[in-house]
């Protein structure tokens, strides 16, 4: 194959054919500067050579650009894999350590240290893990469980009693030696002169000048007091110790098509599939970049769930979790290294979607679009290309979200999924409603209803169309929401109440919220032979009540953002730098829950007509706050 920027042979006969013709007239003139022009033949020569070296350089480093990471070999390679429609089995080889693959660095500032993030976390609720520490082999924290550590008297109190109740001492030998003996003992409060024994190991804030010392020990029975109290602790040290975790690096999205895909995976068997199909359907892989967070069984004794409602079963499963890149990075490693970021991490590190979308954000590089699917997501030929295509056309852009409910797919399905033939397929489904449902406790949240939509007259269908929602399991937007509305990190182990928290905080943060004008996705909807990250939460802590009891707790978090609240939080703790990662400041709440025709106070919802008939949402509504 002849190198890019060298003469071709038609150019290499017409300079010899202009040589010959110099040669010929100079011989009619008398050949009196024969010796002149051979220099200027020389001179333009060496300038060509200079010319090429000069595009060999440029074209160097124009191969570490993020458009251009996939050379035409590797391209040609895929198109070739994707043509056959081979799958992938994968598997893991072993180990049960995390590890991060970084790829290619694409914008300056340190990169945020998501593996130092999840070690830190690790750490801090060790004690309520030794149970099935222990059952696994893996290392117990490392001191003595009869052990007290006692931290340093700071300002605020501790709320609650021990089970030998809020006794009061006079020295704080007594008061230590009290607390030491009763495991429910939190801590020490000291109010005035007086030491009384606390349940808590959270200092709220205090008005009469309190200050408490809390106490900590190697292992603890678990609950979802203690349990938030220690991931909230830890995150919100490391938020403020940014120099160590850079987590406040943010990356300026650039407009060059690229696409950033944020696939969260709790145990997923089809995760490579999904992966692979990623690559394999999309008609500009060299320009797509994933960023993997795996939550995975990672040793041999590992559990599995099986069948469903009173037949639920969690039996032993025959080796670890496959691994979600593995066997796609041994075909493409150069793919891999830079354009796959992986975090991995064990099963007691399993903290549930919103956390796990909060660590992919932090995967995040600048790319022009961000794409968030499920690890069990069939793939359309050339979806990458319709996906943009799409977001190109709203009305809003770069402020847009395009989500919905894709159709039921299968990632391990082998038949290709044709690419669409321009927009002259029937308007696809769109989340226009909701329902309020039980949340555990006395709280509710809300789930969202799948809505065909009946098209207008006169509507045009090749264009998104407002819609009311945004689904977790599928939206794409500008590269810009990751900075405009960072991903909330206090909102571990919950599993409902994801999608409500999305929208309103997109929908707040000043971006319109699409439905798609064709489906490029399909979604595997019903997985009941597969393990479900709550069971592993009962495992991990040794208590079959605790996913319950910390949904409890935190849902009010989420109920916050919409406006209602079912009873007074158990701990105003959950609302924790809520001004940073709560609502926007574009449209208010009360705008979004009239726009969607939200009854708070019933708890009922009437899906808009706009949505339903596929029309735009009406200007007086959507605005910001800055233009009414």
């Amino acid at each position: 194959m002849q190198a890019r920027g060298a003469p071709s042979k038609l150019s290499r006969w017409r300079a010899k054919q202009s040589e010959a013709a110099a040669r010929r007239a100079q011989r009619a003139r008398g050949g009196s500067s024969g010796e002149g022009w051979h220099l200027v033949v020389y001179v333009f020569g060496l300038g060509a050579v200079c010319l090429l070296l000069l595009q060999l350089i440029v074209t160097i480093f124009r191969s570490n650009d993020p458009a251009d990471t996939l050379s035409n070999g590797l391209e040609s390679k895929l198109r070739a894999e994707a043509s056959r429609e081979n799958r992938l089995g994968g598997g893991i080889s072993g180990g049960g350590g995390g590890g991060l693959i970084s790829g290619d660095q694409l914008a300056p500032g340190p990169e945020p240290d998501v593996e130092g993030l999840a070690h830190r976390i690790a750490d801090a609720l060790a004690p309520f893990q030794t149970k099935y520490l222990e059952s696994i082999g893996a290392p117990l924290p490392p001191c003595d469980p009869q052990d007290v550590v006692w931290a340093d008297f700071e300002p605020g109190f501790l709320s609650g009693c021990p089970k030998i109740g809020c006794k009061v001492f006079d020295t704080l030998e007594e008061a230590k030696a009290a607390c030491a003996a009763d495991e429910s003992c939190g801590g020490i409060t000291k109010t005035g002169g007086s030491l009384e024994l606390r349940y808590s190991r959270d200092p709220q804030d205090s008005e009469h000048g309190e200050v408490s010392s809390v106490r900590s020990v190697c292992k603890r029975k678990s609950n979802a007091i203690e349990v938030w109290d220690a991931f909230r602790r830890t995150v919100e040290t490391a938020l403020n110790e940014d120099d160590n975790l850079h987590l406040s690096t943010t990356y300026e999205a650039r407009e060059d098509d690229s696409i950033f895909m944020a696939i969260s995976t709790y145990r997923d068997t089809t995760c490579p599939d999904t992966l692979r199909g990623a690559f394999m359907s999309a008609k500009h892989p060299e320009k797509l970049f994933v960023g993997i967070v795996q939550q995975n069984c990672n040793v041999q004794n590992c559990f599995t769930g099986t069948g469903w409602g009173h037949t639920r079963k969690w039996v032993p499963q025959d080796g670890p979790d496959v691994d979600c890149a593995e066997a796609f990075c041994a075909e493409f490693p150069e793919v891999c290294r830079k354009q796959v970021r992986i975090l991995r991490l064990g099963e007691r590190e399993s903290y549930g979607p919103f956390f796990g979308r909060y660590l992919n954000s932090k995967l995040y590089r600048g790319e022009n679009f961000y794409v968030q699917i499920d690890a069990h997501t069939e793939f359309r030929a050339d979806w990458d290309y319709w996906l943009i295509d799409q977001m190109r056309r709203t009305k809003s852009y770069p402020y847009s979200v395009i989500s919905n409910y894709p159709p039921a797919g299968d990632p391990k399905k082998t038949g290709r999924w044709a690419a669409p033939n321009g927009y002259t397929e029937p308007s696809p489904s769109a989340l226009c409603g909701c329902t309020f449902e039980d949340a555990g406790g006395t709280h509710h949240t809300v789930r969202l209803r799948e809505t065909p939509r009946s098209i207008a007259e006169n509507v045009d269908t090749s264009v998104p169309h407002h819609s009311a929602f945004v689904a977790a399991g599928f939206f794409v937007a500008h590269g810009s929401i990751v900075k405009n509305v960072p991903f909330d990190p206090f909102l571990p182990y919950l599993f409902m109440g994801e999608e409500i928290s999305l929208t309103i905080r997109f929908w707040t943060g000043g971006y319109d919220i699409y439905g798609p004008a064709i489906n490029v996705l399909r979604h595997e909807y019903v997985r009941k032979e597969s393990p479900k990250f709550w069971e592993s939460i009962s495992m991990v802590f040794s208590n079959g009540g605790l996913h319950n009891g910390l949904t409890d707790l935190i849902i009010p978090r989420v109920q916050n953002l919409v406006g209602w609240k079912d009873e007074p939080p158990r701990s105003e703790s959950v609302f924790t730098r809520k001004d940073e990662f709560g609502c926007g400041n574009k449209r208010s709440s009360y705008q979004f829950v009239k726009a969607m025709q939200i009854q708070i106070r019933s708890l009922r919802q009437t899906a808009p007509t706009w949505c339903l008939h596929g029309t735009d949402m009406p200007e007086d509504v959507r605005a910001w706050k800055e233009n009414t």
